[in-house]
């Protein structure tokens, strides 16, 4: 039962050490704006129907579209509204979500 207690805790640590720092070399997604959630269409693979999701935005005046396979808050409707974050030095790197590792690095280091 240790053993289980000690790896979620070094888990947890390793994931609120190693997560926002990759994330923020990586990315570096400091800017918002608003995007809207223009389509969504189905894929099929190994007979396994996945739904994707296309996010449009716009940064000085540039549009931008986001294909993905998340539907975010909006449960996947058509002209959702949502927060995009995106790099200002580099607008078609996005991060259409917020990340929300927070919670699994919360119950790891509880656990």
């Amino acid at each position: 039962m240790w053993v289980i207690a000690i790896f979620a805790f070094f888990a947890g640590l390793i994931l609120v050490i190693v997560a926002p720092i990759g994330k923020a070399k990586n990315n570096r997604c400091t800017a918002t704006t608003r995007g809207k959630m223009v389509k969504t269409y189905e894929t099929e693979s190994n007979d396994v129907i996945r739904t994707n999701y296309v996010y449009s935005y716009s940064v000085d005046g540039v549009k931008y579209e986001i294909d993905s396979t998340s539907a975010g808050d909006g449960g996947g409707a058509v002209g959702f509204s949502c927060t995009i974050w995106y790099n200002p030095k580099i607008p078609e790197r996005h991060s259409h979500f917020v990340m929300r590792i927070r919670y699994l690095q919360y119950f790891l280091l509880l656990a």
